[in-house]
C-alpha cells in the first residue's frame, strides 16, 4: 500500500487531493496487473474509488490494454476497457480502442450511455509533445461516427499547450436514408495561462459547414477560478464575420460571466451572465444588452440536467423582466428528455408548456412531440399541439406538421400547418419554404415565403404568395415588404409593404409604417401608418395616415386605450380622431367583450361634437363574432344597435343576421328591425344580399329589399348593380273611401325629424299608390302596395375614390313606368365615405355602408371569424 498527497497552494488558495493505492498485484516480472485505488479531497464531495484490472503488457512492458472501474461519490460508475495500446520505438503511445461504458442510477432513474472510441495516428515533436491524432467515435445513443483530426499542436516554454486545429466530421445514416455530414473547424490561435497554469485567455475561430458564408471568432479573456480550479468568472467575445472578407464583421456578442457556482460533486448550480449584442449594417444598429440569471440547477442520473431556472432581462424591456422555469420530467436511458414542463411569466402574463411523447430519430434528433399550452392572455382557452419534424444532413429543419386544438368553455378550434420544402441561405438563415394550412373555420391556406436579411441577421424583406380557398372562396395574395428598419434593441420599427390580390388585380396597397415608439414593457406606444391605393401604373388614387400613440397594455400585454388619427375621410383636410377609453376582454377566452370610444371628426379648424361609442362583443364556439351591441350618444341622441349573426357560410363569411336599432332622445324613440341573408363570389366580392326591414314609425309597413347582379372593376369597386325593393302594408287604417278612385304622384322627399333621422319616405315621382278596397268591421281599409327596380350601371370613380358619374334605370313595376337618369360629377358634390358611392337621390347607397356618421364602411358580414384585410373584403393575410 502507498499514499500520495498532492497540495497547490497560491496565495490565499488551498486545494488538496489524498490518493491511496492497496491491493497490488505483480506479475513475476515486477509489472503491475492490477490494484485498487482511493481519492479523496477537496472538490470530489466523498470517496472517489478506482478498480484497475487485466492489466496486460507488451515485451518492453509497455502497458497494452487494461479494464478500468471508477466509482464516484455521487453514484455515477464509469467502465472502461482499453486495448490495442501501441507504441513508436520512443515509448510514445500511437493508438488505442476504448469501450467507455457509464452508468448510474437516482431516484429510479437509470442511465446508461457506451462510447466506442479509437485514437489512432498519434504524431509527436522532437520534444515528446503532441502534435496530431485521428479519434474516432460512436455512442449508444447516436448511429452517427464522429471523426476528430487535431493537429498543429503548438506548446509554450513551459510546455503547455498554445495553439491547434481541430476538425470534426459528424456522418451517420438512418434507415430511411436520410444522412447527417457535419462538419466544424476550430482553429486555436492562442492559448495564455494564469500563474496556476489554468487557461486565462484563448482566442479560437470556428467555420461550420451549416454555415458556408461565415465565421466566428471567440476571444475568451480574463478567467478567473475558484479555490477548486473552477471557472468563476471570464468575458466571452463571439464576433461573426464573411468568409470571403474576414475582417467584415457582421454581429459582435459579448458575455460576461459571473458567480458561477458548483455542488459538492463539481456540477454546476447557477450563474449569472450580461449579454451585449452590437452591430451596425446600413440603416439598423444593434445595442442590445441583456441579463441572465440562470441557477436552482438540479440533475439526475448521468449528471443529467433536469431542472432550472432563469431569469431574463433586457433592454428592450427595461420595465420588466421575464422569469422561466424548466424542468424534465422523464429522461431515457441514454439522458434524452422524453417529457418537460416549461413555465414563462412576463409581466403579469403567464404560460405553461407541458411537452410528452418526446421521440428521436437514429441520429438523435427530435422527430416528434405532443404539447399542452395554456396562455393567461387566452383565459380558460387550453391548447394542444402535435408536432412532428424532419432534418437536412446539416440538421437543419426541411419540414414539419403541426395540429393544434384549442379547447375552453364553448370553445373548440382545430387548426393545422404543413410547412415543407424549407431552404437555407449561405448563412443558415431561413431562405424560403412552402406552406399549407387550415384556420378550423372553412379556409385553407397554401403560401410561398422567401425572404432576405441584413448583416446583423435580421428579417429586412419578405415575398409572400399566399391562395385562401374554401368551398367558395379562392383568393390569392401577393405581400412584398422591404425597407424594414429595426432600433437599436432589435425591436421592429418600420417598413414599407405592398399587398395585391385577384380579387382586385389592378389595385395595390402600400402601406409604410415608420417611427413606432416603444413603453418600458417593450409594447409599441405610437405608430405612425401611412396606406397609398395605387392602380396598376402606380398612380395614387387615394391615400391615408393614421397616427397611433398613447397606447396602453394591460398585465396580459392586450391594448387596453389609445389615440387615433385618421385622415382617410371625405377629403385631404378631413380627419377622424378616435380615442380609445377602455377594453375589456373576456376571462374564458381572452377575446375582446367590450370597447368604448369617444370620436369626433375635424374638418380644417371645424370640430364635430364628441360621439360616445360602447360596443359589447360576443363570440361563437370557434372564436367568430355573432353579437353586438352598440351604443352611440351624440349628446342629443342615443343610438342602440344589436346585431345577432345567426349563419355563416363554409367559409366563414356572415350570411345571416338580425339587427335591431333604437334611437332615443328629445321625447322621441324610433325603433328598426331588420334581417339580412348573404352571399358571396370566390372572390370574397358581396354578390347578393335581401334586407327585410320593419320600424315603429310605420308599423304595419314591411319593406323587402334585394341588392344582386353586381359588377366589379379590377380595382375591386363597384361598378354595377340591381336593387329590388317591395314595400306592403296590410293594416293601414284609412277613412271609408266614397266614388272612384284615382292614382296620385307625390314628390319623393326625406323628413329629418329632430334627431337627424328619415322618418317617412313617400313614393318617388312617378310612383303609384295603389289603392284596393277591402273588408273591414263597418269601415273599409286602405291597402297600400310599391313594388320598384333600378339597374345602376357605368359607375366610376375620381380622386379619393369618389363617385363621378353613373346611369339608373328605375322601374315601377306595378305600372311599367320607367325612368332614366344619367348622374355626373357636378351632381355629386358630397364624397362618399364607403368605397366612393353615397347616398343618392332615392335613399339608398353602397350595401354595407353606414352613411349616419360618415365613418366608413361596416361591412356587411361583421367580423365573420377572421380579419378583413384592406382589399375590399377579402381575407387578411396574416
Amino acid at each position: 500500500m502507498w499514499k500520495k498527497l498532492i497540495s497547490e497552494r497560491e496565495g490565499f488558495f488551498f486545494k488538496h487531493l489524498v490518493t491511496k493505492r492497496r491491493g497490488i498485484v505483480f506479475d513475476s516480472r515486477g509489472r503491475v496487473l492490477q490494484y485498487d485505488e482511493s481519492q479523496t479531497g477537496d472538490g470530489l464531495g466523498g470517496e472517489r474509488r478506482i478498480e484497475r484490472r487485466n492489466m496486460a503488457h507488451d515485451d518492453r512492458s509497455r502497458v497494452t490494454g487494461y479494464e478500468e472501474t471508477v466509482y464516484d461519490p455521487d453514484g455515477l460508475k464509469t467502465e472502461t476497457r482499453a486495448k490495442d495500446i501501441v507504441y513508436n520505438p520512443l515509448a510514445q503511445e500511437l493508438g488505442r480502442t476504448e469501450t467507455i461504458n457509464v452508468s448510474q442510477t437516482k431516484n429510479g432513474q437509470t442511465y446508461t450511455l457506451t462510447t466506442e472510441r479509437e485514437r489512432r495516428q498519434s504524431r509527436y515533436n522532437r520534444y515528446g509533445q503532441l502534435q496530431a491524432y485521428l479519434d474516432i467515435e460512436t455512442s449508444s445513443d447516436s448511429k452517427v461516427e464522429k471523426r476528430t483530426l487535431w493537429s498543429r499542436g503548438t506548446y509554450d516554454t513551459k510546455g503547455r499547450l498554445a495553439t491547434f486545429r481541430e476538425r470534426t466530421v459528424q456522418k451517420g445514416a438512418l434507415e430511411t436514408g436520410e444522412m447527417v455530414a457535419l462538419e466544424t473547424e476550430t482553429l486555436r490561435d492562442e492559448t495564455l495561462y494564469d500563474a496556476r497554469g489554468l487557461l486565462e485567455k484563448m482566442k479560437e475561430t470556428t467555420f461550420r459547414s451549416d454555415l458556408p458564408a461565415s465565421g466566428t471568432q471567440k476571444i475568451q479573456s480574463n478567467t478567473r477560478y475558484d479555490t477548486l480550479g473552477r471557472v468563476d468568472t471570464y468575458e466571452l467575445e463571439e464576433n461573426d464575420f464573411a468568409r470571403i472578407n474576414s475582417q467584415d464583421y457582421l454581429k459582435s456578442r459579448t458575455i460576461t460571466r459571473n458567480g458561477t457556482s458548483y455542488d459538492l460533486f463539481g456540477r454546476q448550480l447557477g450563474y449569472s451572465e450580461k449579454i451585449v449584442t452590437s452591430g451596425e449594417d446600413g440603416v439598423n444598429r444593434l445595442a442590445l444588452e441583456e441579463t441572465v440569471v440562470n441557477n436552482n440547477r438540479t440533475y439526475g442520473a448521468g449528471r443529467v440536467l433536469l431542472h432550472y431556472d432563469e431569469t431574463r432581462s433586457t433592454s428592450a424591456e427595461t420595465g420588466r423582466s421575464s422569469q422561466l422555469s424548466w424542468t424534465a420530467t422523464s429522461v431515457s436511458d441514454q439522458g434524452r428528455v422524453l417529457a418537460q414542463k416549461e413555465e414563462r411569466m412576463t409581466g403579469e402574463k403567464q404560460t405553461e408548456n407541458t411537452r410528452t411523447a418526446m421521440t428521436y430519430d437514429d441520429l438523435g434528433r427530435l422527430r416528434s412531440y405532443k404539447e399542452n399550452v395554456t396562455d393567461s392572455t387566452r383565459g380558460k382557452i387550453g391548447a394542444t399541439v402535435d408536432w412532428a419534424g424532419t432534418y437536412d444532413d446539416q440538421n437543419r429543419s426541411t419540414g414539419f406538421q403541426e395540429t393544434r386544438h384549442e379547447t375552453g368553455p364553448g370553445f373548440d378550434l382545430t387548426t393545422t400547418r404543413n410547412r415543407n420544402n424549407i431552404t437555407y441561405d449561405a448563412f443558415s438563415r431561413l431562405a424560403s419554404y412552402d406552406e399549407t394550412g387550415t384556420d378550423g373555420k372553412g379556409i385553407s391556406t397554401s403560401s410561398h415565403w422567401t425572404g432576405g436579411y441584413n448583416g446583423l441577421n435580421q428579417l429586412v424583406s419578405f415575398s409572400q404568395l399566399e391562395t385562401r380557398t374554401g368551398k367558395l372562396y379562392d383568393v390569392t395574395r401577393t405581400i412584398e415588404r422591404a425597407n424594414t428598419v429595426y432600433d437599436l434593441h432589435d425591436r421592429l420599427v418600420g417598413y414599407r409593404e405592398s399587398v395585391n390580390g385577384n380579387d382586385a388585380p389592378d389595385l395595390t396597397i402600400q402601406t409604410t409604417v415608420s417611427n413606432s415608439e416603444f413603453d418600458a414593457n417593450g409594447q409599441a406606444q405610437k405608430k405612425v401608418t401611412h396606406e397609398e391605393k395605387q392602380d396598376r401604373q402606380g398612380k395614387v388614387l387615394n391615400a391615408r395616415d393614421v397616427v397611433r400613440e398613447n397606447a396602453k397594455y394591460d398585465g396580459q400585454d392586450r391594448i387596453l386605450s389609445f389615440d387615433e388619427v385618421d385622415t382617410s375621410g371625405d377629403g385631404p383636410d378631413e380627419a377622424r380622431h378616435t380615442q380609445r377609453v377602455s377594453t375589456q376582454y373576456s376571462d374564458n377566452t381572452g377575446l375582446e367583450t367590450k370597447r368604448t370610444d369617444t370620436n369626433y371628426v375635424k374638418v380644417g379648424a371645424q370640430q364635430s361634437d364628441n360621439v360616445t361609442v360602447v360596443a359589447e362583443l360576443g363570440y361563437d364556439g370557434w372564436g367568430r363574432e355573432n353579437a353586438t351591441t352598440t351604443v352611440e350618444n351624440r349628446g342629443g341622441s342615443i343610438t342602440t344597435t344589436l346585431r345577432t349573426v345567426s349563419g355563416f357560410t363554409a367559409d366563414g363569411q356572415a350570411k345571416n343576421f338580425d339587427e335591431t336599432q333604437t334611437v332615443t332622445g328629445l321625447g322621441q324613440s324610433v325603433e328598426r328591425t331588420k334581417n339580412r341573408t348573404s352571399t358571396y363570389d370566390q372572390k370574397g366580392h358581396l354578390t347578393f344580399y335581401k334586407d327585410q326591414t320593419w320600424t315603429n314609425e310605420t308599423p304595419d309597413l314591411e319593406t323587402t329589399f334585394d341588392w344582386s347582379t353586381p359588377a366589379y372593376d379590377r380595382m375591386g369597386r363597384i361598378t354595377g348593380f340591381t336593387e329590388h325593393t317591395k314595400s306592403v302594408a296590410t293594416k293601414l287604417p284609412h277613412p271609408p273611401l266614397r266614388g272612384t278612385f284615382s292614382q296620385e304622384e307625390k314628390e319623393n322627399k326625406d323628413f329629418p325629424s329632430p334627431l337627424g333621422r328619415l322618418v317617412a319616405e313617400l313614393p318617388a315621382p312617378g310612383a303609384p299608390e295603389a289603392l284596393m278596397r277591402g273588408q273591414g268591421e263597418g269601415s273599409e281599409e286602405l291597402r297600400y302596395s310599391m313594388e320598384t327596380t333600378r339597374t345602376r350601371t357605368d359607375i366610376n370613380y375620381s380622386g379619393f375614390d369618389r363617385l363621378n358619374a353613373y346611369k339608373d334605370t328605375n322601374t315601377n313595376l306595378s305600372t311599367g313606368v320607367e325612368e332614366k337618369t344619367n348622374r355626373t360629377s357636378d351632381l355629386l358634390q358630397q364624397p362618399g365615405p364607403c368605397g366612393g358611392l353615397q347616398r343618392d337621390d332615392h335613399g339608398h347607397g353602397t350595401p354595407g355602408c353606414d352613411y349616419r356618421h360618415k365613418r366608413g364602411p361596416v361591412p356587411s358580414n361583421p367580423r365573420p371569424g377572421r380579419k378583413r384585410d384592406r382589399l375590399y373584403g377579402g381575407p387578411k393575410i396574416r
